[in-house]
């Protein structure tokens, strides 16, 4: 488990005007009520920030190692979540199932050179409960390999996530669309041709469907790991990983001092 005093610290070096720019595009990006909509099925396609915000604790020597994207998917993302299954909401909320599709991950900092990438033996499966006033609540288990860098050979990583946040059928400026017919789950916009995304009825259930996209920043959390996915890239993450280049090596030693305490 991360060390409490640890985490606080973390928190604190995040750039304070990439967090202030993070909140302005979640309220501008306000969360839209979805009373009578059927949210459908289709993948989310996500950025991981270089500002310290996604890490890995790796046995010693290693400790704590830090990770950013590699641009590997439409727009640039590095992740992408599945969402399997039509959301129509019963009493205010649903769950459906969700899967990690894509991950492509890379350390860097004191640690670099470890690219993290999703293990095709086990799926990384969970699920996502969304809830009609545009927030939503996820867990999922994530099966992952890790080579590269000063590691002797692979290493397996499974770890079970939990995280909250908020959506809109509206997508942020700068998200990338994947366009494709309803129902296309590769897809996060089902509409051809534009402007905008899904509006109508397409799964014939007499409510006006549309698609899902995340208003902000998300962090996922399990013992010993955080990872941060956003939306949109985010123009000073190049600052974030300089800033991160300066103190991993403090935050390593604070790990492993306060494992001797």
């Amino acid at each position: 488990m991360i060390d409490k005093r640890l985490r606080k610290t973390i928190r604190s070096t995040v750039p304070l005007l990439g967090g202030m720019a993070m909140g302005a595009m979640a309220f501008f990006g306000a969360s839209h009520s979805a009373q009578g909509t059927t949210i459908v099925a289709g993948s989310d396609y996500v950025y991981t920030p270089a500002d310290q915000s996604s890490l890995f604790e790796f046995p010693d020597p290693l400790g704590l190692v830090y990770f950013k994207g590699v641009p590997t998917f439409a727009g640039g993302t590095d992740t992408i979540v599945q969402r399997q299954g039509d959301c129509t909401f019963v009493s205010g909320t649903c769950t459906i199932p969700i899967e990690v599709t894509g991950l492509e991950l890379m350390s860097y900092g004191s640690v670099p050179g470890i690219l993290a990438t999703l293990d095709g033996n086990n799926a990384s499966t969970g699920t996502m409960t969304i809830n009609d006033n545009g927030t939503f609540s996820s867990s999922f288990t994530l099966f992952a390999v890790a080579t590269g860098g000063p590691l002797p050979g692979e290493v397996n990583i499974q770890k079970t996530f939990t995280a909250t946040g908020n959506w809109t059928d509206t997508p942020l400026a700068g998200t990338p669309l994947v366009r494709a017919d309803y129902p296309d789950q590769d897809a996060n916009c089902h509409n051809l041709i534009g402007p905008g995304c899904l509006d109508s009825d397409v799964t014939g259930d007499g409510m006006n469907d549309s698609d899902f996209f995340l208003t902000g920043r998300v962090l996922h959390t399990a013992p010993g790991a955080e990872h941060t996915i956003t939306p949109v890239p985010e123009p000073l993450t190049i600052l974030g990983s300089v800033t991160a280049l300066g103190f991993g090596t403090f935050f390593k030693r604070k790990l492993r001092k306060n494992k001797k305490a």
